[in-house]
């Protein structure tokens, strides 16, 4: 290859708390001396909505045709961009070698956290140019996942717990039966990934009709903001995981149900300080009801956070080693160790970077409890200190697929395009109890 370039993150798996500062190389190589204007080096946090709907409508032939809208917004957090090499002035020789060029810049401690989705996305990227004269430019990208932290701890609601009771009753004719009331328990509103949802459904059923099954799901409610042409929302649900209780509650019977639903690789909840995407978790639990009635169901909020309750009914015990080759960083106080850098060549170079334009990011305050350790800002995402208790998180990729990063500012020719999946902070969490038992069999209402 003529010109080969290249981005490598200083942490294995580019991942990054709000307020850190994210490091790593860009690595270049020519074939032969090549003539250029600079080499230029671009860091963004964006988000972006889009959809399209269709209506049918008639022309002023009235023939039939389809009218296709465009919805979109969009808002910037942050971007810098400076020279790696060279200047907006003039030419210089680049030599035939191999180059090395750091690069460092902080992320704003209020950016919310990495996101795709089905209509938009919250993406971090990096970009690197070699600006060639009266040439195609080369350049590669890179994403990078943030995350915004969410301390439950410092969430009374998230430590409540939490009973939601309905009822109804069904008509027949002239007649009315007794009510059938659906009541569901947990222990506390807030968790974490990798940690185990355990609720208690009881069904008193007073009328004549029998429920069969009873169907749980863990959703993600997305909803999508956007500006133009004008305002207008648009919402999406997601299964994240989902259980169904096949036993029958005969008419005036009643039966209880503990159960519970693992959380697997998510963004926290809310997506704060961003006004385009909206993210909120949903426990849903239906009592299927035969005939032509409408089922009975419980719709409970759940907060999803970085870091797990350390008091209470689910406060979190530890599940063994969890500090892996995977991982981030095996030590809370630990910076991250830089990525391997290649074997020198006699033409190889080590250039510093020139600093941002407009300087960087004020760090969060250090007894902020929602903010990770900061002190230094090359640490990859770990436990916060105070929290010294915690071993930190694995951060495993979302278990939806993500989008391509390709936007209109790419070529063909960009190098490292593909589909990015951010990760996310998970947690090893030790047995809690024996398993869920199974469902009690329905006992008769005195």
């Amino acid at each position: 290859m003529p010109v080969g370039i290249r981005i490598q993150f200083d942490s294995p798996y580019a991942t990054y708390y709000a307020g850190q500062t994210v490091t790593g190389r860009v690595y270049v190589s020519v074939d032969k001396p090549k003539r250029i204007r600079a080499i230029t080096f671009n860091i963004k946090g964006e988000a972006q909505v889009k959809w399209q709907e269709s209506e049918n409508k008639k022309d002023a032939q009235g023939k039939d045709y389809t009218d296709y809208t465009d919805f979109t917004a969009q808002e910037t957090y942050y971007e810098n961009q400076y020279y790696l090499f060279g200047s907006a002035n003039g030419d210089v020789e680049l030599a035939q070698g191999e180059y090395t060029y750091p690069f460092s810049s902080q992320i704003p401690p209020t950016a919310p956290s990495s996101f795709e989705g089905e209509f938009g996305h919250i993406r971090y990227t990096v970009k690197a140019t070699l600006d060639r004269p009266w040439k195609f430019d080369s350049d590669a990208k890179a994403a990078f996942t943030v995350v915004a932290p969410l301390d439950l701890n410092g969430l009374p609601q998230a430590k409540e717990p939490v009973e939601f009771e309905k009822s109804k009753s069904f008509c027949c004719l002239w007649c009315k039966s007794g009510p059938l009331t659906l009541t569901v328990k947990l222990p506390t509103s807030g968790y974490v990934p990798g940690q185990t949802i355990p609720f208690q459904i009881e069904i008193e059923n007073g009328s004549n009709i029998r429920v069969r099954p009873i169907n749980c799901v863990l959703r993600k409610e997305v909803t999508w903001h956007a500006k133009n042409p004008y305002s207008k929302t648009n919402i999406t649900k997601t299964k994240l995981a989902d259980l169904a209780v096949d036993a029958e509650v005969l008419p005036h019977n009643s039966a209880s149900f503990s159960q519970d639903l693992t959380v697997p690789a998510v963004p926290p909840s809310n997506l704060a300080n961003c006004s385009i995407i909206d993210l909120q978790y949903v426990l849903k639990v239906e009592a299927v009801v035969g005939g032509l009635h409408k089922n009975l169901s419980a719709r409970i909020p759940i907060v999803m956070g970085t870091i797990p309750l350390l008091t209470g009914p689910t406060a979190y015990k530890p599940g063994g080693m969890v500090v892996q080759p995977s991982q981030p960083v095996p030590n809370p106080s630990s910076p991250a160790a830089p990525a391997p850098t290649p074997t020198p060549t006699p033409a190889q170079r080590d250039v510093s970077p020139a600093p941002p334009v407009g300087g960087g990011w004020n760090l969060p305050a250090p007894g902020d409890p929602t903010t990770p350790p900061a002190a230094n800002g090359s640490v990859a995402p770990s436990a916060p200190p105070l929290y010294p208790q915690l071993p930190p998180p694995s951060y495993e990729e979302s278990i939806f697929k993500g989008n391509t990063i390709k936007d209109a500012s790419d070529n063909e020719y960009t190098m490292g395009i593909q589909d990015f999946t951010p990760r996310y902070p998970v947690w090893s969490f030790g047995p809690v109890g024996p398993d869920s038992p199974a469902a009690a069999p329905p006992k008769k209402e005195a």
